[in-house]
């Protein structure tokens, strides 16, 4: 079922997919990989039909135990490719048409030194591409010399890469494109499963008892997400996507305190932590809705919000 596209030399691709009761994305996954020579698909343990459609794309299958996140995973589906370069894709992912040319364009140049390639990715959420609120271009390692990238066990860790790396452009049509969160019980349950296994795989650093502290990463990401990203400018999408990363962020400082048996340290003085906390974040939002203000007046209105920026006021 492969080969659609021509190889125009005998550079070999071999595409790397780990799953997981993935037989709903799958087929189109696959379907969009046409042009690869090797399709590698690592399952973990799926109880759905997954397994009978990678068979169907004459896919070479591996079992591996379900670790419930993908990076422990990452290593050994890639020490099963044959090609010279790999192409990772999850599941719920597919390589449209132009970025499948530009990838063979690229894997048949014997004269680049790169090593190991960015690409954009393309996220669809409740039913938008989001563009802003931090999901573009979203630059994934993806696409590598074979032997060139290691990941890490730990959830949502960087790989490693040995030498040369380059992004490509962030245009539409070079972009992977992801079906991501579909609806919002699929994110809260994700949201939960990932943040304890962020804190149990040791990424996170030790638990700070500060309710300000606490207040601080809440805020802190909603306040990015929404006005440094532009979630503002994504109305309601962005607007929810800012709340659910920031509740991503509190919940694993709330299960890191729950990890530490619910310990307050100094417990007199928690009120006006919580206080503290609250101003810092109020001056916090005042700078940015003045920054807004600033951008989208003019005249003497523009310096006033200018004036209140500066005064976080």
């Amino acid at each position: 079922m492969r080969h659609v596209i021509e190889h125009k030399n005998s550079v070999k691709i071999s595409a790397v997919i780990n799953t997981k009761n993935s037989a709903e994305t799958l087929r189109r996954c696959l379907s969009s990989l046409m042009f690869v020579d090797q399709i590698v698909v690592v399952d973990m343990e799926s109880t759905d039909n997954t397994l009978e459609i990678a068979k169907d794309f004459s896919a070479d299958i591996f079992p591996h135990k379900d670790v419930q996140y993908v990076e422990p995973a990452r290593n050994f589906a890639v020490s099963k490719a044959k090609g010279e370069w790999v192409l990772v894709i999850d599941a719920d992912e597919e390589v449209p048409p132009q970025l499948a040319q530009k990838i063979l364009a690229i894997v048949e140049d014997k004269n680049s030194e790169t090593f190991a390639y960015f690409l954009p990715r393309k996220n669809i959420i409740f039913d938008r591409w989001i563009e802003k609120t931090g999901w573009w271009p979203d630059y994934q390692l993806r696409l590598f010399r074979r032997g060139a990238v290691q990941w890490e066990d730990t959830i949502h860790a960087a790989p490693q890469v040995s030498g040369r790396c380059e992004e490509l452009a962030a245009k539409e049509e070079w972009a992977i494109r992801h079906h991501h969160y579909q609806t919002i019980e699929q994110y809260i349950e994700r949201l939960n499963r990932y943040s304890t296994i962020e804190l149990t795989s040791g990424s996170v650093a030790s638990f700070s008892t500060s309710p300000a502290k606490t207040i601080k990463t809440f805020w802190d990401e909603f306040f990015r997400r929404c006005f440094a990203e532009k979630g503002i400018e994504e109305g309601m999408h962005g607007l929810s996507l800012s709340y659910l990363q920031s509740f991503y962020q509190l919940s694993v400082v709330l299960k890191s305190w729950q990890q530490h048996g619910f310990k307050t340290t100094d417990p007199q003085n928690v009120p006006r932590d919580i206080i503290a906390g609250l101003r810092s974040s109020q001056r916090d939002l005042n700078y940015w809705i003045a920054d807004w203000q600033v951008q989208h007046t003019n005249g003497l209105m523009k310096l006033w919000w200018q004036l209140r920026r500066r005064l976080k006021r």
